[in-house]
């Protein structure tokens, strides 16, 4: 009994082994299975107008998103402009369905707004789910009258005693980082507020302000033909931090001093104490996170994990490398996790962070925020 019981069971298994290895074999992976976006029409928002940095990232990406995110969906970019990029975010916010056919560029004025406390935020960018983040780097310089001749000059500024122009959107923009820094190092500040940043650059080249900055792209194309002309004079850089959160200089410009090297040089000591991370705070979302790739909270684990993988792809893709060089420059893309965890602590600076920015802008620029 027990060999018929036996020999039945042998004949069933052999029977039933090649059905059950081809199952296994022909069965796809989950996540490919779960996901495809055959026939799927993706809506990326820009919250900016068309020909703008955030829009010219984004067109550039869509088209290799299209190739390596599975079903090869079509991709159509939706500019919602607003003050602060704030419309373009609340959209995503409010409409997104977590089925992954919505997703949204970031910059730094937006994750301001929400730390600033602007009663316009409807968003919560710390729910959201970072596919990548693109690090940008800020320089910078003056305007040669000012008798400056390069970074070591730097201290003329301040022992001047005078207040130098400087034009911008406002205090609770991207030029806060910058207020502050100019503050820190002890230079005076004459603020011309309601500019754009082209508008600041412009108004530099007539010589109507007398410091300015950029981020390294436009700092590229269009600062260093000043520079080679003398009509700029660099003074430094906000710096990068590497995977150890060290201060180096920015690799598009080795030669300029970062801010901390700067502010070491003139005071003799290091930044520290919650003034240290209140910059730090403001330079991570300035520099680290200048702008960023996300999906809404909704989505899966799935879902996320496809993007960044069509991510990761399209970086290593030898056609797009060349755009890279362009529109992105020599700075290392931090994806998944590490885009992340950076986006996250860009947007929770702590109680003592957000008390000592709250006093400065109240203190210096007479403006109350609700941080």
């Amino acid at each position: 009994m027990f060999l018929r019981t036996m020999t039945t069971w042998l004949t069933a298994a052999a029977v039933s082994a090649p059905f059950f290895l081809t199952t296994m074999m022909s069965m796809p992976d989950r996540a490919q299975a779960k996901v495809d976006f055959s026939g799927k029409r993706i809506v990326w928002i820009v919250p900016s107008r068309e020909g703008g940095g955030s829009d010219n990232v984004t067109r550039a990406f869509s088209k290799f998103f299209q190739q390596y995110l599975p079903g090869n969906p079509s991709i159509v970019v939706r500019n919602i402009p607003g003050t602060g990029g704030i419309p373009g975010q609340n959209t995503f916010w409010q409409q997104d369905k977590g089925d992954g056919l919505m997703l949204i560029t970031m910059s730094t004025s937006q994750i301001m707004n929400q730390i600033l406390g602007n009663k316009a935020v409807k968003y919560d960018v710390t729910k959201y789910k970072t596919v990548l983040a693109l690090p940008q780097g800020t320089f910078i310089y003056a305007h040669p009258s000012t008798g400056v001749k390069s970074a070591d000059d730097i201290r003329k500024l301040i022992d001047s005693g005078k207040a130098y122009r400087f034009g911008g959107n406002g205090p609770t923009s991207t030029e806060l980082r910058l207020m502050i820094s100019w503050h820190l190092l002890g230079v005076k500040i004459k603020p011309l507020w309601g500019m754009s940043r082209g508008k600041a650059r412009q108004a530099f080249m007539r010589g109507e302000t007398d410091v300015n900055f950029d981020g390294a792209g436009t700092f590229l194309k269009k600062v260093q033909p000043l520079v080679k002309k003398n009509e700029a004079i660099p003074l430094f850089a906000f710096g990068i931090q590497n995977d150890d959160d060290k201060f180096v200089r920015d690799p598009t410009a080795p030669e300029v001093p970062h801010f901390n090297e700067v502010y070491e040089k003139i005071h003799g000591k290091k930044l520290s104490g919650p003034v240290r991370d209140a910059w730090e705070a403001l330079f991570n979302i300035g520099v680290m996170t200048s702008k960023s790739v996300n999906l809404g909270p909704k989505v899966s684990q799935e879902i996320y994990d496809v993007y960044v993988d069509a991510a990761k792809k399209m970086f290593k893709d030898p056609k797009f490398k060349k755009i890279k060089e362009k529109r992105i420059g020599v700075y290392d893309v931090l994806f998944g996790k590490a885009a992340d965890r950076r986006v996250q602590k860009s947007a929770t600076p702590d109680a003592a962070t957000r008390k000592w920015i709250k006093a400065y802008l109240k203190k210096h620029h007479d403006v109350d925020v609700d941080i």
